[in-house]
């Protein structure tokens, strides 16, 4: 029907975009009001708390509104890490794992991303080195986010991988309203 409004929803969405890695990071985004629209309020960045039970309550917190609709995306590393020790393989999967079963236990849908996925669809060209990699993500999301003060690298991949589920919502949003992905990539 020409001219009629979106059905508006009882909930609003929540991102959450984890970086697995014990100095990684949980980024999150709250969807904001007209919530048919695809607009987010400005992320929040938390470095990854280091112990198991401060990681549980973090979620948990993110989860507290009984109206909001969550979903997290995290980044599909999988177990082993080239160059790593067969123990901290090991405990980087014990880690994910973790992590994954905080989820589920919360009840929230889990997206995995491969690192080559978004910071293909983030970045240009990605380096190849991994230094000049993280600094070139660091980089993009200081330009997106300029109201996150000192951002640091244990952040910046969180954040990439929310940006990344973001533009994925309105990609989806606009082609619910007849429009576009809003970005390639968009699925």
């Amino acid at each position: 029907m020409k001219g009629a409004k979106p059905e508006r929803r009882s909930a609003m969405n929540k991102l959450i975009a984890i970086d697995p890695g014990v100095s990684g990071g949980i980024a999150v985004a709250t969807e904001a009001e007209p919530f048919e629209l695809g607009n987010w309020n400005a992320p929040e960045v938390h470095k990854m708390p280091d112990t198991m039970t401060d990681i549980m309550l973090l979620i948990r917190g993110m989860l507290e509104d009984p109206c909001v609709k969550a979903e997290c995306w995290i980044e599909n590393v999988g177990g082993y890490m080239p160059g790593n020790s067969g123990p901290a393989s090991v405990k980087f999967a014990r880690h994910c794992g973790f992590l994954e079963g905080v989820l589920v236990t919360f009840k929230v849908p889990i997206i995995k991303v491969t690192p080559s996925k978004w910071m293909r669809w983030l970045l240009p060209s990605v380096p190849e080195e991994k230094k000049d990699r993280k600094n070139a993500i660091k980089s993009a999301m200081q330009l997106r986010y300029p109201h996150i003060n000192k951002m640091a690298l244990w952040g910046s991949d969180a954040l990439g991988i929310l940006t990344y589920a973001i533009l994925q919502h309105k990609g989806k949003t606009n082609e619910a309203h007849g429009g576009s992905p809003s970005h390639k990539g968009a699925t």
